[in-house]
C-alpha cells in the first residue's frame, strides 16, 4: 500500500490531493489508518478488483468513479497507412511555442474522458487547467522524453507524448481533435512514439486508459496492446 500527496494535482485543486495505491494484500487496518490520517483534501484510490477491498472502500465512504486499464505493447501486425498530403507528424520543436488556444483544445480532448472530469466535485475549469499545464510541462519543461505532434497544414490537431524510466517506456498523453479522428492520425502518432521508444532500447512499453472509454480500449487492442492489469478508481473528498 502506498499513500502519497500528489503535488501537481494539489496545485490545481485548492486542497491537498492524495493517491492511495492498494495491492491485493493491503491489510484492512493499514488502509483504515492511512485514510484516517488525512484530515482534509481529496483521496484518489487505485485498487485491484477485490470484493474485500471494494467492501472496505465503500465502508470508508469512498465513491467509485472509473476503471483504469494498463496495457502492454506486444507487436503491431497491421499495416500503417500513409497520411494524405495535408497531414503530417513530427517531433515537437519547443523553440516554436504552440498557442494557448491550440494547447487548450488538445488538453480538453485528452482529458475529457478521465477521472478528473468524471468527479462531480471537481469543477471542469480546474480539470481543464490541470491538463493544459500537463501538456505545457510535456512540451516545454521536460516532463516528456519526446512529444509528437500531428499537423493539418500548420495547425496542431493531435499529440502523443512519452516518458522513459529505466528501460520502461510509457505512452503518456495521446489525443486527436474530434473532427480529425478516423483518419489514422492517432495510429500514426502512436507508432511514431513506439518507434522512438524502441530506438531508445526500452524493454517494455505501456499505456493507461479508462476502462469505460470504449473507443480508446479498442484502439489500443487493435494496435498491438494487451491488458496487463485492471484497477478500480475511487475517490473521497474530506472537508
Amino acid at each position: 500500500m502506498i499513500l502519497h500527496q500528489d503535488v501537481f494535482d494539489t496545485s490545481f485543486m485548492d486542497c491537498n490531493v492524495y493517491k492511495l495505491i492498494l495491492t491485493s494484500s493491503s491489510p484492512d487496518d493499514d488502509v483504515r489508518m492511512a485514510v484516517g490520517n488525512v484530515n482534509s483534501g481529496i483521496i484518489f484510490c487505485f485498487a485491484p478488483v477485490s470484493a474485500q477491498q471494494i467492501s472496505l472502500l465503500e465502508t470508508l465512504r469512498f465513491r467509485f468513479i472509473s476503471i483504469r486499464n494498463t496495457y502492454k505493447y506486444t507487436q503491431n501486425e497491421g499495416q500503417i497507412e500513409v497520411l494524405p498530403d495535408e497531414y503530417s507528424i513530427s517531433p515537437y520543436d519547443p523553440t516554436y511555442p504552440m498557442s494557448d488556444h491550440d494547447i487548450k483544445k488538445l488538453a480538453y480532448t485528452i482529458g475529457k474522458e478521465t477521472r478528473y472530469f468524471k468527479d462531480p466535485f471537481i469543477p471542469e475549469s480546474k480539470s481543464t487547467a490541470l491538463y493544459i499545464q500537463w501538456v505545457k510541462n510535456s512540451l516545454y519543461h521536460g516532463l516528456a522524453a519526446k512529444c509528437f505532434i500531428a499537423w493539418h497544414g500548420e495547425t496542431p490537431i493531435g499529440i502523443c507524448t512519452v516518458k522513459i524510466k529505466d528501460s520502461h517506456g510509457e505512452i503518456d498523453l495521446l489525443g486527436v481533435l474530434s473532427q480529425f479522428q478516423k483518419k489514422n492520425i492517432g495510429k500514426q502518432l502512436l507508432f511514431s512514439a513506439i518507434h522512438y521508444l524502441e530506438l531508445q532500447g526500452t524493454k517494455k512499453i505501456t499505456v493507461v486508459t479508462a476502462g469505460e472509454n470504449i473507443k480508446s480500449n479498442i484502439f489500443f487492442q487493435k494496435n498491438g496492446f494487451v491488458i496487463e492489469s485492471v484497477e478500480l478508481v475511487y475517490h473521497k473528498h474530506i472537508r
